[in-house]
């Protein structure tokens, strides 16, 4: 079970990876979906939603191999 707790932490937080470091090109993101009202305010949900929540995985994961 902890292995899984740490795999979807990591997959979490590559998903804030990834949208972090695509969100940085020139291309990232079409122009169509700039135009959208609140974009901004989801691209930073989602990079911090990824990276907050694989990190609280991991951290349960680990608090828990230490002390079961």
């Amino acid at each position: 079970m902890l292995v899984a707790e740490i795999f979807v932490g990591l997959i979490l937080f590559a998903i804030g990876s990834y949208v972090f470091w695509r969100i940085g090109q020139p291309d990232g993101v079409s122009l169509r979906l700039r135009k959208l009202p609140g974009i901004e305010s989801l691209v930073v949900m989602t990079v911090l939603g990824g990276w907050a929540g694989g990190a609280s995985f991991i951290v349960h994961a680990v608090a828990m191999m230490i002390a079961p």
